[in-house]
């Protein structure tokens, strides 16, 4: 990962797809090289705890406006989105074990 300045423009992040990933990291904007697909077969672990983070995800999209508020309320100063909060209340932070 590397530190950058400031976020390229938009075309520079285009022509670079697929090579470079630019994103966001705790306000910070970074660099990496894009992600790649394993060739390994997915464990049984990895494949629980995809399914778990998934069923988190769909939970976050079905929370009403007011639960919403009120954890983006709640994280403020803490350095943690609501989304993460949320999803680590909702699903125990179960998708984080990757095998037993």
């Amino acid at each position: 990962m590397a530190k950058l300045l400031h976020m390229p423009d938009s075309a520079t992040i285009m022509a670079s797809r697929r090579r470079v990933d630019y994103y966001l990291w705790m306000g910070i904007p970074v660099a990496r090289s894009w992600p790649r697909k394993s060739t390994q077969p997915r464990t049984a672990g990895e494949i629980a705890s995809s399914e778990a983070f998934k069923a988190a995800a769909v939970m976050t999209g079905a929370v009403g406006s007011n639960v919403r508020d009120a954890y983006k309320v709640g994280m403020v100063g803490h350095g943690v989105t609501w989304v993460d909060r949320f999803r680590g209340a909702a699903g125990g932070k179960s998708w984080i074990r990757l095998g037993d």
